[in-house]
């Protein structure tokens, strides 16, 4: 021995005679769809144990421990739109095994991200989209088309709105404007769905590309002949991305046969494996309004009951909040610029999901 410092913790002492003991806080638990979502339960022992999960969604912070403990279940986001179970196993010699039955709660169904911009431009946000030249947004370029946009609300096309762009100019760039969708996930194996409609003054080519987060053009580059005055619907599946990937969605305009005109764009519709969004269900407050939208500080509700839970989701089916105990309003003003979800469902069970902008 020699001078030094010493730690000594969890001492365990075990006397013959003494018997085991084995307990657990709850035996039923239930925990959020999305990804990265908890839930925790204390174990009161004073022997050694062991914690298994019969389902690899549902992974314990601790696989073995002794004595006193809390454990943490974290959950990989639920794929499917209904609930699944999962049940964990906490074990010790001499004494009955205790259970846990895991309840996860439906994920969202995985349906098309629809786009009829309903909601009027923001600067360049419209809708889901942002408006830009290819390249060059914010500099002035005789090589990049001229061009204004804004919502047509006399039911041009499918819906009561549209986006319109009214072309002043072209110039010799390919690649013109763009209306994109930052940043898909698209995992090796999958394909991206998109139907949209479209209508010119004038013959032109519209081009869809998927473009990756490298710049490459893969795996589509679609380009779709317009006829002057002739409303067309575009429908088709890319090919299945090789590798996953961050991807952007662009719907671009070329000048191979582009002149000054007039074009419509509505009802675009995007649809991603595992990319969640939004439908509204049956028993739907078919009523209800959200304003002011676009909202800066506060988001109110034109009826709600109290104790309604409101979910905000961002474009890509995240949930970025939630609030319980909801009467009329909600502070979003620590949210980022941009378009969001938002699900509302009342003390009856009733839902309502609408789209927002935030300034």
């Amino acid at each position: 021995a020699v001078a030094c410092e010493l730690w000594v913790d969890s001492v365990s002492i075990k006397v013959p005679g003494i018997a085991p003991v084995l307990e657990v806080s709850t035996n039923t638990l239930t925990i959020q769809a999305v990804a990265g979502s908890t839930k925790s339960f204390d174990i009161t022992s004073n022997t050694d144990w062991t914690v298994k999960s019969n389902q690899t969604w549902l992974t314990p912070s601790s696989g073995t421990g002794s004595n006193n403990s809390t454990v943490t279940l974290t959950a990989t986001a639920n794929p499917t739109t209904a609930t699944r179970t999962a049940t964990v196993t906490v074990s010790t010699a001499g004494v009955n095994s205790q259970t846990i039955t895991i309840t996860q709660d439906a994920g969202l169904p995985t349906l098309p991200l629809l786009e009829e911009f309903d909601a009027a431009p923001v600067g360049k946000q419209f809708g889901v989209f942002a408006f830009n030249n290819y390249g060059s947004p914010d500099v002035a370029n005789a090589n990049y088309t001229a061009y204004t946009f804004e919502q047509d609300a006399t039911g041009k096309l499918s819906g009561p709105n549209s986006a319109k762009m009214n072309i002043t100019a072209t110039g010799n760039q390919w690649w013109t404007i763009q209306v994109r969708l930052e940043n898909l996930t698209i995992a090796a194996g999958d394909s991206v769905e998109i139907s949209f409609i479209a209508q010119s003054t004038a013959d032109m080519t519209f081009v869809a590309v998927l473009e990756a987060s490298d710049g490459t053009h893969d795996p589509f580059n679609k380009p779709v002949t317009l006829l002057a005055g002739q409303r067309t619907v575009v429908s088709y599946r890319t090919p299945a991305v090789a590798v996953l990937s961050k991807n952007n969605l662009i719907l671009g305009l070329g000048n191979s046969t582009a002149v000054a005109c007039e074009l419509w764009v509505d009802s675009v519709s995007i649809k991603v494996p595992g990319i969640k969004t939004f439908s509204t269900p049956g028993n739907a407050i078919n009523s209800l309004r959200v304003y002011p939208n676009p909202a800066a500080t506060d988001l109110y509700f034109s009826e709600t009951s109290t104790n309604s839970i409101v979910y905000v989701y961002s474009i890509l089916g995240e949930q970025v909040k939630e609030f319980t105990k909801v009467s009329q309003r909600i502070d979003v003003s620590d949210l980022k610029s941009g378009v969001y979800m938002i699900r509302i469902i009342d003390a009856h069970g009733q839902s309502f999901t609408s789209k927002f902008i935030k300034q």
